[in-house]
């Protein structure tokens, strides 16, 4: 049996909830595939958003040594990005994929349009999808989080038979994937992210009501019941919103009841942050990895929308009960009303999450089934 080399064109080393995701796709090859021998080597893509590597006759050379190329998961079909030769991130236009032998997965890809989008992107993206999508060489899919539907409102029903759609594979993670230690967790425990980037984005001009929501809603859990909150940043920027936040609450309340998890990247870093979100009994999540992934352990979870994604995924996967709108005027009675019935019925809550995330799960094996049939007829 010959050994399968297989290229991982991805994000490794920026959010963790990325290596969340590459984590279950990593877990499922190895068990579906289990006849094939084969090795996977990973190219961070973020080095050639920061130009230190350039999409170019290099890259073709790299992706020719390989049995197998996978792109993804992650939010690479965005349309906002400029000078793109097929208005996404993923900047491998047409006449390099002639000059690729090798088969490519475009893996659980985000299709993000809420950026903006011009109408030149719009058409290059076109474009590359006629090409990738009428030639076997090439399967694509898109994850979860509203993709298929954005993608519906730009150009019609067109791609609903010739994408995949897979569940983002962080709905796999289990406690066995994540770092057993013992915690500096003490006592019972609510885990907060907050996404601190795309600020005007996120809340237009009502940042400054939402602060005070944030902190009044913290004040009101630390006031009224026996928690303790543990902050969750995902990226750098994260930070400073958690700061100002924090700069609203009482000092005796910030040095007593609230601590924040370090930030971390990479394959580690996600075991470790995810360990503690393990070992908290409810979560308040703005991110979209921060959702899913808690979805994924089982915990009752209220989902913070300030961006369309976040809205969606809860659509796809029947918990829209569990969203706060955070920039609408009832947004605080809201999260309190919401979290009260998470707190008072945990035991119930914990069934239900368990039970739509089983079904989730169905549906991503099912999928996968069906991707892995697909690299197995390419690399064999």
């Amino acid at each position: 049996m010959h050994k399968k080399k297989i290229l991982h064109f991805a994000s490794f080393i920026g959010n963790i909830g990325d290596n969340a995701n590459h984590n279950g796709l990593y877990k499922n090859l190895y068990s579906k595939l289990n006849d094939i021998d084969f090795n996977i080597t990973q190219e961070e893509i973020r080095e050639y958003f920061w130009r230190q590597k350039s999409f170019d006759d290099k890259l073709i050379s790299l992706f020719n040594k390989f049995d197998l190329i996978i792109i993804g998961g992650g939010n690479f079909f965005e349309l906002w990005v400029e000078n793109s030769r097929t208005g996404t991130s993923i900047d491998i236009p047409i006449e390099f994929l002639k000059k690729i032998k090798t088969p490519i997965l475009f893996f659980s890809l985000g299709f993000d349009i809420h950026q903006g989008y011009s109408s030149e992107n719009k058409l290059k993206f076109s474009n590359f999808l006629d090409y990738l999508t009428t030639d076997s060489k090439y399967l694509v899919s898109m994850r979860n989080d509203g993709a298929l539907n954005n993608l519906n409102l730009l150009y019609g029903n067109r791609y609903n038979s010739k994408i995949l759609s897979v569940p983002d594979s962080g709905i796999v993670l289990s406690p066995q994937d994540l770092n057993v230690n013992k915690s500096w967790i003490k006592g019972n425990t609510i885990g907060v992210n907050l996404a601190g980037d795309m600020i005007n984005l996120r809340y237009n001009d009502n940042y400054d009501n939402a602060l005070r929501v944030y902190s009044e809603f913290l004040k009101w859990i630390i006031e009224n019941y026996d928690y303790n909150i543990i902050l969750f940043p995902h990226i750098f920027s994260d930070y400073e919103i958690f700061f100002n936040v924090l700069n609203l609450l009482p000092d005796s309340f910030k040095r007593k009841k609230v601590q924040i998890a370090p930030l971390a990247s990479g394959d580690n870093g996600m075991k470790e942050v995810f360990s503690l979100y393990n070992q908290c009994k409810i979560i308040v999540a703005n991110r979209f990895h921060s959702n899913l992934c808690s979805i994924a352990l089982g915990k009752p979870t209220i989902g913070i929308v300030n961006y369309p994604q976040i809205e969606n995924f809860y659509k796809e996967i029947g918990l829209s009960h569990y969203i706060v709108k955070i920039n609408e005027n009832n947004s605080l009675e809201n999260i309190k009303s919401i979290f009260s019935n998470l707190h008072h019925n945990q035991e119930n809550v914990v069934e239900e999450i368990i039970s739509v995330r089983d079904q989730v799960r169905g549906i991503y094996n099912n999928s996968m089934i069906e991707i892995t049939n697909w690299i197995q007829s390419k690399i064999e």
